[in-house]
């Protein structure tokens, strides 16, 4: 990033606050044409004398000032001068940008502003030369106001009162030194000049307290409590030399020896003493009377002899090691206390002897009954269902009409029966595209591919995360909270919140450190400001939520205790959580949800990650009724988004899960879109996220579009083009082309250089046509709402209208309702789907944001395989090419990507290959459709096709993007598989024989 120095000078006698808002106006528009260089003006304002820095908006933040104006100082009236001087005699300034930088580089080391005078404190030259003629034509000079030097001399001695303080200064006549009373004369402070009464006077404020007033002279110091009374401060504990002579005087030295006597009695029984470490012979006697005497010891001994003897016969520690352990043996405890609860139900060997010998059992079963039809009698419990003949009533009649009736359904619950066996019978063996076939005719809903992932392991593991909770269902359909957040890296480290920055109740930027513990409390972080620098170890992590509730539940206190943390406006079911981690790709991020009585609870949540080489993703959701802290793993991450059901009916059909290809590139959003144009327009639609304040829905105004070299548009024509709710607007790069009003182009109108064209389609209400859509591109002042497009309280409010642009923006800007309308949480651009850019409400009255196209990242689809089959058509290829290909018949079974030919081996002719070396086979042509538009760069079995098969597929026609596979049916009847990849995305496809024999068929 340059920066760009444009140097101005303002003879505009408007005020210095309106000069400095022209020239912000200048290098904003600059910095809007040329996003490359940061733009600063250095202005001189001729009526104001006055020399200032001016920096575009952009330039702020670098600069860490607190607005555009970075200084302000008066210039002397000859470097003024010089400046005028360079102004051609037209009057007019040319910025030239070598001139300025000229005058620029010199500027700085030659003005030395900072010490001029107030140009309000000064004369000029002109005025001062006026005075000093008018002294010297003899003309008087008006002193009032002013002492005279022996006026001066006699002010010194006389003490000057001011309020209810007093100040003095004495000169040697009276032998006074300097002297200063405060209010109510209750401290004072003095000196002498120094004469024979040498003195220092010092008052306390407060008379009452000891010390109020200490006096100094040649006889010593004094304090008194009143002006009569002084004592004197050796008799008030004051320690002084004469003190401490008296004290050495009064010490008996005679029981203390010194270091050098201690040293000489020591010597060759220490290397060194250490006097400080010693102790007297009393201290050593003192310690020596708490030890224990020869006969307390002796019953310690005693017992230490019993205990050893009681250990003897125990187990020793390697002893114990081999044993289980007391959880080894608590699954055998239960299975025990389980067996015990059975034993009961056993009958004992007891028990059985009453019981009849089985042979018995069946002689006499025998005698009754024939054994060998015992299968079809009911048992007991079945006959437990008839009623007994005592038990059916008497005199009841039954007509022949529900004898009928009783029949007709026992028929029908038979068919029934005998439907459902059948269908049992013929889904055994059947593959799941018939079982999904079957179930969708019976009203199921099942999906039909049951495709199945591995765990996913980043291949590029550095820059950001943005991770999206999407809410899905809450309890209750109530409030949803989030707290608790922690990053954990590969090594195991826990990192958690310490700082953060709070610009609006749903974003925040959280600076996370090394700390197991997550703080409690707001009081346990800091707060800092937006222009905060990141220091050595934080990471930075931003969070933007779609609403928050107010009153202490802002987005950044998700990073604090779960009864501290965040919560969202009301029912969160669709409120959506971004997390962006900088510069850090954690092994796993944990957030919690709910309170500890589980209310206010997040019951499912989906994930969408973008991380890596990954965007976009959605990950298996996280379910659960009770608080629970939910983990995204980012080392084996969980792609199968469709859920655990699906994964285990996947797995109930034996299928294997596969490694996970993205099926898309990373890139630009011009990457994705090509050859845009009028009729080929890039389309994005711009929509409100959630509504943060609601007052008529939600509007917006001021629209503004940037091109690719981020020059800002202006609307030259702008008019409902169809009905209320599609407008045209003709954009220009020319401000002075922009229009206040609507206009509509004329008919036919040719876009001139550097014009663009806008369509936008309106999808959201519309609260009136004072307030439509097709204004919003126009300018509106704050506190305005004459071009505001205001929803109103039809369907949700929200903004959502679609857009589409001859060209791709690099960024688009627009005010929420400068009027006070109803503002959303933020907006968003989606493409195709997928939100390419966000901006996060400002929390102003009259801020603009911003959706950045230029740096946005999208999914660039890798095209896949659309494997189809085609017909070769050949007439210069002979009889036995026309009679083998007229022979069989061939499909294809996509969901398979299997080939079939079909047909009876004996009625194929046999030929022989152009190549040579292919020799000659019972020939098939087969027509490979790929789904792309060429077939330049796909790989079959190895081999890279060129553009020459893509006119070979003509000869043999065939549309684009297909190749002839020719089958030797004699040989290869078993089956052949063609691998088949391209930009990373590879298919295999099986060609097979299926013989059908037609040798006893007979023609009638």
């Amino acid at each position: 990033m340059g920066t760009k120095k444009l140097t101005v000078i303002a003879t505009s006698s408007a005020s210095l606050e309106s000069i400095q808002n022209s020239v912000i106006s200048v290098v904003n528009q600059r910095r809007a044409k040329d996003q490359a260089n940061n733009y600063i003006g250095d202005v001189f304002a001729v009526q104001h004398k006055a020399q200032f820095y001016v920096v575009d908006d952009d330039f702020v933040s670098t600069t860490k000032s607190g607005g555009n104006v970075l200084k302000t100082d008066y210039v002397t009236a000859t470097k003024l001068g010089e400046e005028l001087a360079k102004i051609p005699s037209s009057g007019t300034v040319t910025l030239d940008e070598d001139r300025v930088n000229e005058l620029i580089d010199s500027k700085i080391s030659t003005l030395d502003l900072d010490s001029k005078a107030n140009v309000t404190d000064v004369y000029t030259k002109s005025e001062v030369d006026g005075k000093l003629a008018t002294v010297s034509a003899g003309g008087s000079v008006n002193l009032d106001g002013y002492a005279t030097k022996d006026e001066v001399n006699n002010k010194v001695t006389q003490s000057i009162i001011v309020d209810k303080g007093e100040a003095r200064i004495e000169n040697e006549v009276t032998g006074g030194g300097a002297k200063f009373l405060g209010e109510t004369y209750n401290s004072f402070a003095g000196v002498n000049d120094g004469g024979d009464d040498v003195y220092a006077l010092m008052y306390a404020r407060d008379k009452a307290k000891l010390g109020t007033r200490v006096w100094l002279n040649p006889n010593g110091a004094y304090y008194s409590k009143n002006s009569s009374t002084y004592e004197s401060i050796e008799d008030n504990e004051i320690v002084t030399k004469k003190d401490i002579a008296n004290l050495q005087a009064s010490v008996d030295l005679s029981r203390y020896t010194t270091t050098d006597q201690l040293n000489l009695a020591l010597s060759g029984k220490a290397d060194k003493v250490m006097v400080d470490g010693l102790v007297t012979k009393i201290e050593v006697n003192e310690e020596i009377a708490k030890l224990a005497t020869k006969d307390e010891i002796t019953p310690i001994n005693e017992k230490i002899v019993v205990i050893e003897e009681s250990i003897e016969g125990l187990a020793s520690k390697d002893e114990i090691t081999v044993l289980a352990s007391k959880d080894e043996l608590t699954p055998i405890n239960d299975k025990l206390v389980e067996i015990e609860a059975l034993i009961p139900n056993f009958a004992t060997s007891g028990d059985l002897a009453g019981f009849a010998n089985m042979s018995d059992v069946r002689l006499e079963l025998d005698t009754k009954a024939d054994s060998t039809v015992i299968n079809t009698l009911a048992t007991k419990a079945e006959l437990g269902n008839y009623a007994l003949k005592s038990e059916i009533p008497t005199g009841v009649e039954v007509d022949d009409e529900q004898v009928a009736r009783a029949v007709n359904e026992n028929s029908k619950i038979q068919e029934l029966s005998s439907a459902v066996a059948n269908m049992a019978s013929n889904l055994q063996g059947a593959t799941y595209s018939q079982v999904v076939a079957t179930m969708k005719y019976c009203g199921y809903d099942v999906p039909s591919d049951l495709t199945i992932y591995d765990p996913y392991n980043l291949k590029d593991r550095s820059g950001n995360v943005n991770l999206t909770l999407e809410i899905d269902s809450t309890y209750n359909n109530s409030y949803a909270t989030l707290q608790n957040l922690k990053l954990i890296g590969s090594d195991g480290k826990v990192y958690t919140m310490a700082k953060y920055y709070n610009p609006s109740l749903t974003s925040a930027t959280l600076y996370f450190v090394e700390k197991e513990n997550v703080p409690k409390l707001v009081s346990e972080v800091e707060e800092v400001e937006s222009n905060y620098e990141k220091q050595e170890g934080e990471i930075v992590v931003d969070i933007k939520t779609t609403s928050t509730y107010s009153g202490g539940y802002d987005a950044y206190r998700i990073g604090l205790d779960e009864s501290s943390g965040w919560c969202s406006a009301g029912n969160a079911v669709g409120e959506r959580v971004e997390i962006v981690i900088r510069d850090f790709i954690p092994a796993k991020i944990s957030v919690r949800t709910g309170y500890e009585d589980s209310s206010h609870l997040i019951t499912k949540c989906n994930f969408i990650l973008s991380c890596g080489e990954l965007m976009g993703e959605s990950l298996i959701p996280n379910e659960g009724n009770k608080r629970r802290d939910m983990v995204i793993s980012l080392q084996d991450i969980d792609v199968n988004s469709k859920g655990e059901g699906f994964v285990e009916l996947a797995k109930a059909w034996n299928i294997s899960p596969i490694a996970y290809v993205p099926n898309y590139f990373i890139g630009s959003i011009s990457a994705l879109v090509d050859n845009v144009s009028s009729e080929n327009p890039f389309v994005f639609s711009f929509r409100g996220l959630d509504i943060h304040t609601d007052s008529y829905g939600t509007g917006v105004s001021n629209i503004e579009f940037f091109n690719e070299s981020g020059e800002r548009l202006y609307p030259k024509y702008a008019y409902l083009s169809s009905g209320d709710n599609e407008a045209t607007y003709i954009l220009t790069p020319k401000e002075d082309e922009k229009i206040d009003e609507l206009a509509t182009a004329p008919e036919d109108y040719v876009l001139l250089e550097g014009e663009k064209k806008v369509v936008a389609i309106r999808h959201s209400g519309q609260y009136s046509s004072s307030y439509g859509f097709e204004e919003f591109l126009l300018y509106t002042a704050p506190s305005a709402y004459n071009h505001e497009y205001l929803v109103g309280n039809i369907g949700n409010g929200l903004v959502d209208v679609e857009f589409r642009c001859d060209f791709i923006p690099s960024k688009l800007q627009y005010i929420q309702s400068p009027y006070g309308h109803g503002k959303a949480t933020g907006y968003e651009a989606v493409v195709d789907g997928l939100q390419v850019a966000t901006a996060m409400y400002a929390g102003g009255t009259y801020d603009y944001e911003v959706l950045d196209f230029y740096n946005a990242r999208v999914k660039i689809p890798k095209r896949s395989f659309n494997l189809d089959y085609e017909a070769v058509n050949r007439s210069d290829m002979g009889s036995e090419f026309d009679n083998n290909q007229s022979k069989v018949s061939i499909d294809i079974n996509k969901l398979t990507s299997t080939i079939t030919v079909t047909g009876d081996i004996n009625n194929l002719q046999t030929y022989a290959s152009s190549n040579p070396d292919q020799g000659s086979h019972k020939w098939v042509g087969i027509g490979i459709k790929t789904g792309f538009n060429s077939v330049e760069g796909v790989s079959v079995n190895g081999s890279v096709l060129d553009k020459s098969y893509d006119e070979t597929a003509k000869v043999n026609g065939l549309s684009g993007g297909s190749f002839v596979f020719w089958f030797k049916a004699d040989t290869d009847g078993s089956g052949r598989t063609l691998s088949l990849s391209k930009d990373g995305i590879s298919k295999d496809i099986k060609v097979v024989f299926k013989q059908v024999d037609t040798s006893d068929i007979v023609v009638m």
